[in-house]
């Protein structure tokens, strides 16, 4: 007997997937693009004081900046090197394990600072009513999907 997750309905390919959820893989020349500071994106790094902490937020900020999501940082080795060899030159390398309410606390002001929010329940039910009306122009799953995503994007909101 199949399973529930068999039913599901695959609206994007891998690759797709990968290109919406997946983690980061930067050039060193988007790099310097998306790990640049802006004058308050260096104060938010400025009110850490740890190493670790700064390197963090350089980090979230540089992947909010180019995915509008948030990540842990487990895949973020060759990052958190160009980070350290980029801001902090005088440290070898560091430990940027921090802890969860750190990484909470900056995502939470990368959102403020960026003026987003993450998806709540009140928003997840406006989708589902955005997402019956866009299935009358089209059934199609991916360009249901688009149009969600387009909308989240244009309110602001983080695509969960």
């Amino acid at each position: 007997m199949p399973d529930s997750a068999d039913k599901r309905i695959n609206i994007l390919n891998q690759k797709e997937v990968e290109e919406v959820y997946g983690f980061p893989r930067f050039s060193d020349e988007e790099r310097i693009i998306y790990f640049a500071l802006t004058p308050p994106e260096q104060q938010l790094v400025d009110i850490h004081r740890s190493l670790a902490s700064k390197v963090c937020c350089i980090l979230q900020l540089g992947y909010f900046k180019a995915n509008k999501r948030l990540f842990d940082l487990d895949e973020a080795e060759r990052d958190i090197r160009w980070v350290i060899e980029h801001y902090f030159p005088e440290s070898k390398s560091i430990n940027i394990k921090i802890p969860k309410s750190t990484r909470i606390d900056q995502q939470t002001r990368i959102l403020d600072l960026f003026e987003y929010r993450l998806c709540d329940q009140t928003m997840r039910a406006d989708l589902f009513k955005k997402a019956l009306h866009i299935a009358r122009v089209s059934s199609k799953p991916v360009f249901v999907f688009k149009e969600l995503a387009g909308y989240l994007d244009k309110n602001r909101v983080i695509l969960p």
